[in-house]
């Protein structure tokens, strides 16, 4: 006779050890489920920081290189996945010309910094740069906010009509009076590339032997390099992007002006270059060096310069207005064909 009673008994035990078994492997999944959504967010946390990071290097570059900000440079950034926080320093003393970027991208409780030393600045993203020191009585003008002055030698401005709101930077002491700031002394020399003659008379769209007059506008030309081999007396109103490159010395005797914000003009000579007073306005980019450092710009009477103005040497007969051009970013010089890009 069957015992329907212990029948029913072991159905129950079976069943509820099953239960349990299927409760303790449900839990253990789950146990194992939350620990890996854990462990893939705590990873995907991580990888975020150091996009950030990364992200935070470029974006440094960026503003140096693409929007003429100066060093040192901060900034911090809030951005859907986290934040970062960027400082950008100038590195001349380990390689000249180069800036040391440190990028620290925070995502939650996950913090990643990257360090890296990239391109840095030429002397063109100033807006008056002098291989020497800079000793004036005359005032030196650079207030429309970017660019701002710097030497490999020291800063002596005795004219309290000083207005360098954009800020000095010199490889020894400031000394100014009327408004300069901020003001950087001690920073690292920056590098002055050497001016290749040779390979701009090879890319030379024109040509032209002997002291030359290069008015512009120049029939047939859109832009490009111009050589002289001799003097170069430059004016005129100038549509496109040129180079005019002279083996002698450069004398602007007239106003050179843009037609528009993306024409651009670059002045270089190993010599002199010179701008009289009847030029007015300069719109261009002057730059004067050569291996003996004996290049030189010297700026007579009460004329603007809008770009930038480089040398080996600077003099001024009188107060010097020298606003940098803001358009002339990276891509810019790289259109001038400029030396050391």
């Amino acid at each position: 006779m069957v015992n329907r009673g212990h029948n029913r008994g072991a159905a129950y035990v079976l069943a509820l050890t099953t239960l349990l078994v299927g409760i303790t492997l449900a839990l253990a999944m789950l146990r194992s489920s939350s620990g890996c959504y854990i462990a893939e967010n705590t990873r995907l946390k991580k990888q975020a920081a150091v996009d950030l990071a990364e992200a935070g290097v470029d974006y440094a570059y960026w503003q140096i290189h693409y929007q003429c900000r100066k060093l040192p440079h901060t900034a911090d950034l809030t951005l859907t996945s986290g934040t970062v926080h960027i400082a950008a320093t100038d590195d001349g003393d380990r390689e000249t010309s180069t800036m040391l970027v440190t990028s620290t991208g925070t995502c939650g409780k996950h913090s990643h910094t990257i360090k890296r030393v990239v391109a840095g600045l030429l002397p063109y993203h100033y807006a008056l740069c002098v291989k020497s020191s800079i000793i004036e009585a005359d005032a030196i003008i650079n207030s429309n906010g970017t660019g701002g002055v710097r030497t490999n030698g020291l800063i002596w401005l005795t004219n309290y009509g000083n207005t360098l709101s954009s800020g000095a930077w010199a490889a020894d002491n400031i000394s100014a009076v009327g408004t300069v700031n901020p003001k950087h002394p001690n920073s690292p020399k920056i590098a002055f590339p050497e001016i290749d003659e040779s390979y701009y008379y090879s890319v030379a769209s024109k040509k032209y032997i002997g002291d030359t007059n290069v008015s512009f506008p120049i029939s047939g030309l859109s832009g490009g390099v111009i050589y002289v081999a001799g003097k170069a007396y430059v004016s005129g109103t100038y549509t496109g992007v040129y180079t005019v490159v002279a083996s002698g010395d450069i004398v602007v005797n007239g106003s050179l002006s843009a037609a528009n914000s993306s024409s651009f003009m670059a002045l270089l000579s190993p010599d002199e270059i010179i701008v009289y007073n009847n030029s007015g306005y300069v719109a261009a980019l002057l730059y004067s060096h050569n291996s003996l450092n004996t290049g030189n710009i010297q700026i007579y009477g009460y004329p603007t310069v809008y770009g930038s103005a480089s040398a080996d040497a600077f003099s001024t007969e009188h107060t010097a207005v020298i606003n940098h051009n803001s358009g002339l970013n990276i891509e810019a010089m790289r259109q001038l064909d400029l030396p050391g890009l």
